[in-house]
């Protein structure tokens, strides 16, 4: 509100209330500056907005208040959960749950506790009775609005919030009390229980779902054998209401009644009987709630196995008590065999109405789901198996809803029925697969990696021998997970990313990471052809964000594509990762730099500097403890082998054969030890470059006129020596180009004073380190006309791709990924904006993370 006028009263009404600044459109008031007697007599104002606005203080106020100024404060809580304003009312019961989150910072923590609990029972009594005669003493407008869904919400979650804040001892006694007071209610003739009685028949249906509510927040702060089982045992007396709209809550809220209860003897017992009496009902909308609760009731079953309480003194002390824990789990194996083949199978799949066919249709392979190996449970996986293939394969009214259900569950039907029954549930996955709904495709591809390692888990079990016995165990494995990628991945699970990737974007952004590490080499190329669908944004609109997060989940896995492609490479014996998919996901980094969603851009650049940390690994600090970031790309075997792109650690900058540090100036003939070697990114080194001593450096700087310019240059020259201030041959020296790209990277030098200053010494070292490698690959290839990336004005260029990262740049399949990502880190750091500046930064962070060293 820019001004709000207070409404005008005569000028003989002199109330000597405090008025709040509307005029400023402050909507609350600073109560730690107003006297605990005025709040009183604010909250009392016949002003409903200042009423309002000094309500919302009432509990800060009273945390200050003296022993006397509480209790009058305490005073306004009635009146105010009587008030005829609806507002005033909801506001109130807020306050009620901070004075319960604030009693002990108040004098009086008892006297807060209690008229708390008094107040919230006030307002409960008539929800639960709204016969008695209870509400009569209500003003008429909080009568009237007892019943709204919103107060009746906001009731029970004030009950939640104050029973969490209270200590056992008050809580358990405002629980026992509002369980009387349903239980008596149910009693009386014409009660909760009777249909028509307790103030009409939607009066008795209202207040018999506030009593069922009320049972299943309770539940959650009582003790089975205090009285928890007891106010449960609420649902199973509403069993039998007469108001319809009572019976199919209660069938839905038998998970939350019994699901702390599980292990306790007779819990479950009692909720089969309530379940059966529903079941059974001739109201079809009835059994169809049931249906809904089939998966969660017999996880509770599976849950009892699991979850049994731990012994008293008492039964530690008898022999018997391991005979009763086995005897309740019997008796929970016994009650879910009941509850999936009597009432599922039996019962609510063959029923005559389509509705709750349809939803016992979809518990099918989340029942699948619940079952445990080892107990008499998985007697029903052949009939259930046969259940969910039947389900996925249902045409008519509903059948869109249950082929999504059963997509969901693939991947966990999938695991409890194991790799030999693959052959009954691939069929399923083609079937689902022709679905043009998104929620299915997306929980399909979602569980493809996980169906891909379950299955290839059984085969290489069934091959470890062999392969133990030659040596190859890990290529046996990743063999396996191949063979099993080609028969879940290929085929029509690629054909809907390639045709419905609209549709499967979210998941396919999500999985493709683990969808690489699982697939071949030539199914990975085909996968890696849907990046550049889904690190776009809207088609033709390129300023529009669109649905960013799915492009953030994206840029965030790129470094584990790259790992995932290099480590299918090592598996079948490759030299080198495929060029051509490495310049793929580079390319995919490069162009999210871009992204018009800062957070999209920050991903991808962090994902960028662990590419090339791979690429480029962190040299060891002069101490020797320096580390590099991971298992560098080359390096071993398996996921972090070979390198990224055609560069491994062995022969990259910064390898083993290398003898700089990169946290000191280096004599010019380290980086001459092997003339002869070809030297590009493309190949295995860079051109060799000398760096200048950190007192030449200085001098260079300092001929440039500028003190600050010479100290940055003396700083800068120990950590690499190219983050000079001037000097042009010096820069160029130190970079190892030549002048003319020099004298353009020393105008730029006072942009890029941010990126240094923000940098530790060993971050400054590897940034050098990459800068002076693109360089010198640019240089060796000067005159050589390529179509890869091709550098804009200045040193950097822009990054190849689609023109992600700025600059006006192009390039082809000849650029490898280390020559992309470089060209992006160039670019943002001596040409880029500010924006792409700080891009450049946490790059270097995430490539080498901060030890300490500055």
């Amino acid at each position: 509100f820019v001004s709000m006028s207070r409404k005008s009263k005569p000028e003989d009404d002199n109330d000597d209330l405090e008025r709040a600044p509307w005029e400023n459109g402050a909507l609350t008031v600073d109560v730690t500056s107003v006297p605990a007697e005025v709040v009183y007599k604010n909250c009392l104002s016949d002003d409903l907005i200042l009423r309002l606005a000094y309500i919302k203080g009432l509990a800060s106020a009273a945390a200050r208040a003296s022993k006397k100024e509480l209790s009058k404060l305490l005073e306004v809580l009635e009146p105010l959960l009587e008030d005829e304003a609806l507002g005033v009312r909801l506001e109130t019961l807020q306050q009620l749950q901070q004075l319960a989150k604030l009693a002990g910072s108040t004098v009086a923590p008892d006297e807060v506790e209690e008229k708390v609990v008094d107040a919230l029972e006030q307002q409960l009594k008539p929800s639960l009775d709204p016969g008695s005669a209870g509400g009569g003493g209500m003003r008429q407008g909080s009568a009237g609005t007892g019943a709204l869904p919103m107060v009746r919400d906001a009731l029970l979650a004030t009950l939640d919030a104050i029973c969490g804040e209270l200590a056992a001892v008050p809580r358990n006694g405002m629980l026992s009390r509002l369980q009387r007071m349903a239980n008596a209610a149910l009693d009386k003739p014409a009660g909760l229980g009777g249909g028509g009685g307790g103030g009409g028949g939607k009066a008795s249906g209202d207040a018999a779902l506030m009593a069922l509510s009320l049972a299943a927040v309770a539940v959650r702060h009582m003790d089975p054998d205090r009285g928890g089982l007891a106010m449960a045992a609420i649902g199973k007396r509403l069993c039998g209401h007469a108001d319809l709209r009572v019976r199919e809550a209660v069938a839905g809220a038998l998970p939350q009644l019994y699901g702390g209860y599980a292990s306790y003897p007779g819990a479950l017992e009692q909720m089969f009987e309530a379940y059966e009496m529903l079941c059974n009902d001739k109201v079809w909308s009835v059994r169809q709630s049931c249906a809904r609760v089939v998966s969660a009731l017999s996880e509770l079953c599976s849950r009892a196995d699991h979850s049994q309480p731990p012994p008293s003194p008492q039964q530690q002390q008898h022999h018997h008590h391991h005979h009763q824990q086995q005897q309740q789990q019997q008796r929970a194996d016994e009650l879910q065999i009941r509850l999936l083949r009597d009432f599922l199978l039996n019962t609510l799949l063959p029923t005559k109405s389509q509705w709750v066919v349809t939803a016992a249709r979809q518990q099918a392979g989340a029942a699948i789901a619940t079952l445990r190996p080892g107990t008499p449970t998985t007697e029903l996986l052949p009939p259930l198996l046969t259940a969910y293939c039947a389900a996925a394969a249902a045409v008519g009214q509903g059948a869109a809803d249950v082929r999504r259900a059963c997509a969901e569950s693939f991947g966990d039907v999938v695991c409890k029925a194991g790799p030999g029954c693959w052959s009954q549930l691939q069929p399923v996955l083609v079937r689902l697969l022709t679905a043009n709904d998104s929620a299915t495709l997306c929980s399909l591809v979602a569980s493809a990696e996980r169906v891909v390692r379950l299955l290839a888990t059984a085969t290489a079990t069934s091959d470890g021998a062999a392969a133990a016995a030659t040596g190859s165990k890990g290529d046996g494995r990743k063999m396996a997970l191949y063979d099993a990628a080609r028969q879940v991945v290929s085929g029509p699970l690629l054909d809907v990313l390639r045709n419905q990737l609209h549709l499967a974007a979210p998941a396919a952004s999500s999985a493709m990471a683990g969808l690489l590490d699982v697939s071949p080499p030539e199914l990975q190329l085909e996968l890696l052809q849907l990046l550049p669908a889904l690190r776009e944004p809207p088609a033709g609109e390129r300023g529009r964000c669109g649905d960013w997060r799915q492009r953030l989940s994206l840029a965030s896995q790129l470094h584990a594509a790259m790992r995932a492609v290099a480590g299918a490479a090592a598996a079948v014996a490759a030299s080198t990762a495929n060029p051509e998919a490495t310049s793929l996901i580079a390319r995919c980094a490069v162009v999210m730099c871009g992204d018009p969603v800062w957070a999209v851009r920050q991903a991808a650049a962090t994902q960028v500097g662990l590419m090339l940390a791979d690429a480029v690994p962190p040299a060891a600090s002069a101490s020797g403890s320096g580390q590099c970031v991971g298992p560098p790309l080359g390096a071993g075997d398996g996921l972090g082998s070979p390198a990224a792109g055609s560069m491994g650690r062995s022969g990259g900058v910064g390898s083993d054969g290398e003898d700089d540090d990169g946290t000191g100036p280096q004599a010019p003939e380290r980086d001459q030890q092997s003339p002869n070697r070809t030297d590009s990114w493309r190949g295995t080194r860079m051109p060799p470059g000398a760096e200048a001593g950190a007192a030449k450096e200085a001098a260079l700087a300092a001929e440039a006129g500028t003190l600050a310019g010479a100290r940055a240059g003396a700083a800068a020259a120990g950590d690499g020596g190219i983050w000079v201030g001037a000097g042009t041959a010096g820069l160029a020296e130190s970079m190892g180009c030549s002048e003319s790209v020099g004298r353009q990277v020393a105008q730029d030098c006072d942009f890029r004073l941010q990126v240094f200053l923000e940098l530790s010494r060993s971050q400054r070292a590897w940034l050098g380190r990459v800068l002076k490698g693109w360089q010198g690959c640019r240089e060796m290839e000067a005159g050589q006309p390529r179509g890869d990336v091709v550098g804009g004005e200045g040193a950097g260029g822009g990054a190849g791709g689609d023109g992600g990262g700025g600059g006006s740049t192009s390039a082809d399949v000849t650029a490898t990924a280390p020559e992309l990502l470089a060209a992006w880190l160039s670019h943002a750091t001596l040409q880029g904006s500010r924006a792409e500046q700080a891009l450049a930064i946490s790059c270097c962070q995430k490539a080498v993370p901060f030890s300490g060293i500055v």
